[in-house]
């Protein structure tokens, strides 16, 4: 989708950069930081190092991310199993071992 919007960009640069699900671009390049100046929407494309007036950018979504209740619990010393099974609670028809 075509997008001149200052803060879904960025959301979109950020998604790009930190999970990868998404694409920003222009057609001289991938854009990897946008401003808005005097009115006009300025792009750094990757690689050329300054910046460029462009009227909109290009986001394309390559794949979408599920809701955060189904993504994996972070492992670390206090993780438990319970953290990898949503909808687990104690004492409840899915516990393991089936009791």
């Amino acid at each position: 989708m075509q997008s001149a919007n200052l803060k879904e960009i960025k959301a979109a640069i950020w998604e790009q950069a930190f999970i990868g699900c998404t694409q920003v671009r222009f057609p001289m390049g991938r854009v990897v930081q946008i401003r808005r100046r005097k009115g006009q929407l300025l792009a750094m494309i990757y690689g050329w190092g300054c910046w460029y007036a462009v009227p909109s950018v290009t986001i394309e979504r390559l794949f979408v991310m599920p809701p955060s209740r189904f993504r994996l619990a972070p492992a670390g010393k206090n993780a438990k199993a319970t953290d990898y099974m949503p909808g687990y609670t104690e004492g409840n028809n899915l516990s393991p071992g089936g009791t």
